[in-house]
């Protein structure tokens, strides 16, 4: 039986349904890819990032009571870290933050959201 695969646009849709509507958190999903621009002869081109644009921002960011920040990064069940996503865990981690990778809603139940 071939098994569903699950894209990681639709768990992001997911947890974002149950952390800002469900439970009304105070949070964003963030874009962090280049703009697609529509070009006079009728093609497509990606803009340049903004100069402080930062590389591997995660997907969801959380603002709790007292100073809590909680990032979040979705990916597929074999969806992996890239290099600047990993920096980026690495700073929020050495500053205090919290960061999660959520491959389900269940990560984020389990996490206590």
């Amino acid at each position: 039986m071939a098994q569903i695969k699950v894209l990681e646009k639709d768990i992001q849709a997911a947890l974002c349904d149950y952390l800002f509507d469900k439970k009304k958190y105070y949070g964003w999903r963030q874009n962090n890819t280049p703009i697609v621009q529509k070009e006079a002869g009728g093609g497509f081109r990606f803009r340049r990032m903004p100069k402080y644009a930062k590389k591997g921002v995660p997907d969801i960011f959380l603002m709790l009571r007292n100073g809590r920040m909680i990032f979040i990064e979705v990916k597929t069940a074999s969806g992996s870290l890239s290099p600047d996503q990993m920096l980026f865990q690495n700073q929020c981690l050495r500053l205090g933050f919290e960061y999660l990778v959520a491959r389900s809603l269940d990560d984020i139940l389990e996490y206590g959201l």
